[in-house]
């Protein structure tokens, strides 16, 4: 193997950990994303307890206040009776006052209902808070693990992209070197570059060898005998299929 495609096929080991790297970098955005989501919903759902347990108080004070207001009506009656000597207008004065003791039973069935109600509406946001606890808790560990995630990736990504300098200065070391002994100058790193910025994603092999001595081991095209033969002598053959640098591992 020729050592500028040694050179080459190590950038771009390199290159691939990178853009893997990045990948799973630029998926922790969304995962936090989801979790800030969550603990939103878990926040809004406390909130809407919250404002169902008010109106229902809100509801059975209402309704007290018609008990109350329904109690001093009968009491109204009732001292009119004692006043009253005329039978006509005493019995409508005893109707009015069962009509009230019937309002008064009626909105105390509300009262007990209202009060059922508030019971399980307290229990209800009793139980939002505890999820909402459980999840602030369950976002701080999500949240500071992906924290610790991106601090790693950095640093692998940091990492790999120290390497590539060395490897960047080999490459036209050997472009130097060839010109220099009279071959064709081939700028081995430009070329590279080049394919990976233009048909090749950053994530997908640009520099393969040739399979069985028969393929490309991209796209897996039959690459001609003549191509074949370039590659062997050492020179920067293209798949004429996807455009990836070909190289032969004789």
């Amino acid at each position: 193997m020729q050592a500028w495609v040694e050179k080459l096929v190590e950038l771009q080991d390199i290159d691939l950990k990178i853009a893997k790297l990045e990948l799973q970098l630029g998926e922790l955005p969304k995962r936090q994303a989801e979790a800030e989501l969550q603990y939103k919903a878990e926040a809004d759902a406390l909130t809407a307890a919250s404002d169902e347990l008010k109106q229902a108080e809100v509801a059975a004070k209402g309704i007290e206040t018609q008990i109350t207001t329904a109690r001093e009506k009968k009491r109204d009656f009732q001292a009119k009776t004692i006043t009253i000597k005329n039978n006509d207008e005493y019995r409508a004065a005893i109707l009015q006052i069962e009509m009230m003791d019937k309002a008064i039973a009626d909105l105390e069935e509300k009262q007990i209902e209202a009060m059922i109600l508030i019971d399980q509406l307290r229990a209800n946001k009793a139980q939002k808070e505890k999820d909402l606890e459980a999840g602030k808790a369950r976002a701080k560990i999500v949240l500071a693990d992906l924290e610790s995630r991106k601090a790693n990736f950095d640093k692998l990504i940091a990492a790999q992209a120290a390497k590539r300098p060395a490897i960047v200065t080999e490459l036209e070391a050997i472009s130097k070197a060839d010109a220099e002994a009279g071959a064709p100058r081939t700028d081995y790193l430009a070329c590279y570059n080049r394919l990976r910025a233009s048909k090749s994603h950053p994530k997908t092999v640009g520099c393969v060898a040739i399979l069985e001595d028969v393929a490309c081991g991209r796209c897996h095209m039959s690459v001609t005998a003549q191509l074949k033969n370039e590659t062997r002598k050492g020179k920067m053959v293209f798949c004429p299929s996807c455009g990836a640098i070909l190289y032969s591992e004789d």
